[in-house]
């Protein structure tokens, strides 16, 4: 922010100077407004910040030293609420002692003025770790607001009539209940009474508006048969006075007798007495009417107008508990509730689980788990991209909630994994409330300009026939859900005692996954690819293998599913990484001219950091980049082809002659066209079409007649892949060679290069350092 004119800078700082002088900022209603702000945002530090020529002062904190300042700080005379989520990022921000000392990452402040507008600082809340509040919106702008009103209020100097008796409603005690997170009804209760008594022969009621309708909160005074005609009222014409009030005017009248506004409540108010009312709007500091305040009084014109400056002042703190209560209701929604789909979250569905468990009990009912996984939905994810998949899950989530009933339970757990809480009946009411859940999600699904025909896995456990409390349960959903992935798509799964076994397997497998990752218990081998041209060996694709304890080596189709599922991908692409350039740093250190080739997983190309990574490694070990190939497929790619293209050029610009291949190129969803746009060096064609030249109808290059169209599929994609590869200037590799018969066809078809068991069988990494001397088997 800069600075300001040196003419306004004067005036700000006389303003201040007089402000001291007169004694200061008032203490005693301060805390309550700090206090109030720090327990409606959960922040440790609230603070008074009173900014001169040069610093900043904390007259009134909360969490902050005593007499602690700091350099001044223009962030603290923003004229306007300004929430800043991580104020390391500024250089403003980099050197104060709020940030270096007391380790401040987020802040949220509301200007502080005098009455006559001058700025002086801010009221502050601040935090150690950095916040994402946008999700709270208005609400929180809102509260900051009320909170400046209410503390410049709190400076105003009242004359010798108001100084003369007691401040009314006692803005303090007020300010401290609400700090104190009393319940709503309780302040404005205690605002009422506290009215009521500083202004004998009045009456005071308020209403909160919601949904069009006037609803009476609280009115200690107000006759029944008064309180019971204002008790739910619908903004009309029809109820002048108060639906005025609710759009935001304010209506005093003078004798209800011949006001036409009142004539739907003339009779009740007169038949206790009563002759002026004065209806005041409760309006947040963003001009949203929140409710209404009134006064009612037994005098024909009796609410005079210091009666007004007090009403005023009472809608005022009204207005403030409003905007916390508010605020307090939307941070308890977002703890309970998913932020993509609305959905109740982990937390509330164990909260629901239980009651629902409870009632069960007692009534001698069934309660069904439901635990429902997306089938490929992290294909579609990888290929479209995440804000595509959000979308996708919200529709999702819109589907199930429509599916079940109300008393049911629709939760989303996490990724693309929900849960349904149902009591049934029947136990034998569950398989057609599973049904009912997967033909929801039948029909295709459109998301922009993508159809998507998604289908579910589900798993169903029942109380009290599977499990007999909630952790039980949802265990026993899992193990049945496990069951159903394993079996076949798009269909349930009723869970089975056996299926435990399965789960628990799996976990454990989990558990020494990790406990192996964590000593370096794996170990990696490398499988030789050859260059058809010279014979000779090309390149190792470094493949990770684990020996097991117990169950001996395991491939990674045993392992990498738990990996995923686990989320140890990142840690597994980090191990084999230096496990490679170890390598390859002992190959240089020999004269060995191998380069060799890592697969490169999803989870950790999004994290963005694996040039960083690569580069740190290949310092360490003083290996040449060049000697590195990574391997990536379609899908990690497709997602966003821009970004990903943006990343691979990064990660060869950082490490130069870093190659890059793609792996399985031919199964996704992408065509030919997009390959111009990747910094590519090698196309790596998809085993599945290697397969398909087994046959012996297959004779190089061509296809006798009556071959299976899958034959004829398979070599026109090959040739194709190969004329494309070389036109853009790239090696293509062809894996999965098991037979002669396929090395000679490929070999015709003019491959680069092969990889497979006919021609080299995966051993262990540190064996294969002479691997080169042994040449291509012959065709």
């Amino acid at each position: 922010m800069p600075r300001p004119a040196a003419a306004p800078e004067r005036a700000r700082l006389a303003a201040l100077a007089r402000l001291r002088a007169a004694g200061g900022v008032p203490v005693g209603l301060y805390k309550p407004l700090l206090a109030l702000g720090a327990h409606a945002l959960g922040t440790p530090i609230a603070a008074v910040g009173l900014v001169d020529a040069a610093q900043v002062a904390f007259p009134v904190a909360l969490g902050l030293p005593a007499g602690f300042t700091a350099p001044r700080l223009d962030a603290f005379l923003h004229p306007a609420p300004l929430v800043v989520g991580d104020v390391s990022s500024s250089p403003d921000w980099a050197a104060s002692p709020l940030v270096g000392a007391l380790g401040v990452r987020f802040y949220a402040g509301a200007p502080l003025r005098t009455p006559a507008g001058q700025l002086v600082g801010a009221l502050s809340l601040m935090d150690r770790a950095p916040r994402d509040a946008s999700d709270l919106g208005g609400d929180l702008f809102a509260l900051l607001e009320a909170l400046a009103a209410a503390a410049t209020a709190a400076l105003e100097r009242p004359g010798p009539k108001r100084r003369a008796r007691p401040a009314n409603p006692p803005r303090a005690e007020v300010l401290e209940l609400i700090a104190r997170g009393a319940p709503l009804p309780a302040v404005l209760l205690h605002l009422t009474r506290a009215l009521e008594a500083a202004q004998p022969g009045l009456w005071a009621s308020v209403s909160r508006l919601e949904g069009g309708r006037l609803l009476l909160e609280v009115a200690p005074s107000l006759p029944n048969t008064l309180a019971r005609a204002l008790e739910a009222l619908p903004i009309t014409p029809r109820v002048g006075a108060l639906a005025a009030a609710a759009r935001g005017e304010r209506v005093l009248t003078a004798d209800v007798r011949s006001d036409p506004l009142w004539h739907p409540f003339r009779f009740a108010a007169l038949q206790h007495g009563l002759h002026a009312v004065c209806a005041d709007p409760i309006v947040s500091d963003e001009g949203e009417v929140l409710g209404t305040f009134h006064l009612y009084s037994r005098e024909v014109a009796g609410i005079t107008e210091e009666r007004l400056r007090d009403l005023r002042e009472a809608a005022q703190l009204a207005s403030l508990a409003l905007t916390r209560e508010r605020l307090q209701q939307r941070l308890q929604h977002q703890a309970r509730h998913d932020p993509l789909t609305g959905l109740p979250n982990r937390a509330l569905m164990h909260e629901r689980l239980e009651q629902t468990l409870a009632h069960a009990q007692r009534t001698s009912g069934v309660v069904a788990a439901l635990l429902l996984d997306l089938d490929d939905f992290k294909r579609v994810n990888d290929a479209l991209g995440h804000a595509t998949g959000d979308r996708l899950l919200q529709e999702v989530a819109r589907r199930l909630r429509a599916a079940v009933r109300a008393l049911d339970t629709v939760a989303r757990l996490g990724g693309d994994e929900f849960v349904i809480i149902a009591p049934l009946a029947a136990a034998e009411d569950a398989p057609a409330c599973a049904q009912r859940v997967l033909e929801a999600l039948r029909p295709p699904f459109k998301v922009q300009e993508h159809t998507f025909e998604m289908r579910a896995s589900v798993g169903v456990s029942l109380y009290p026939c599977d499990a007999q409390d909630a952790e039980t349960l949802l265990r026993a959903a899992d193990s049945a859900l496990y069951a159903a992935k394993g079996d076949a798509r798009a269909s349930f799964h009723r869970y089975q005692q056996a299926m435990t076994e399965t789960l628990e397997t799996r976990l454990t497998l989990e558990v020494a996954l990790r406990e192996a990752l964590a000593v370096g218990a794996l170990e990696l081998f490398a499988q030789p690819r050859f260059a058809l041209r010279t014979g000779a060996v090309a390149a190792f694709e470094a493949l990770v293998r684990w020996p097991h304890p117990e169950r001996g080596l395991l491939l990674p189709g045993c392992f990498l599913e738990v990996a995923e599922r686990g989320g140890l991908m990142a840690s597994l692409d980090a191990w084999v990484f230096e496990q490679a350039l170890v390598h390859l740093s002992r190959w240089q250190r020999l004269g060995l001219p191998y380069r060799l080739s890592c697969n490169l997983s999803a989870a950790s190309f999004r994290r963005g950091d694996v040039a960083a990574g690569l580069g740190e490694l290949a310092g360490r070990y003083g290996v040449d980049p060049a000697r590195l190939e990574l391997e990536v497929t379609e899908d990690l790619l497709m997602h966003d082809l821009d970004r990903a293209a943006q990343q691979l050029r990064q990660l060869k610009a950082q490490l130069p002659g870093l190659r890059v291949a793609l792996d399985d190129f031919g199964r996704g969803y992408s065509s030919l066209a997009y390959l111009r746009h990747l910094p590519l060096d090698t196309l790596k064609i998809d085993r599945a079409f290697v397969a398909d030249l087994a046959a012996p109808n297959l004779a190089a290059p061509r296809v006798r007649e009556g071959a299976p169209r899958t034959q004829r599929t398979a070599l026109a994609v090959i040739r194709a892949v190969v004329a494309l590869g070389h036109e853009l200037g790239l090696s293509v590799v062809a894996e999965g060679v098991e037979s002669a018969a396929q090395l000679g066809m490929l070999t015709a078809l003019g491959v680069d290069e092969v990889q497979g068991f006919f021609v080299g069988s995966p051993a262990p990494l540190r064996e294969v350092a002479g691997a080169g001397a042994a040449p291509v088997p012959d065709a």
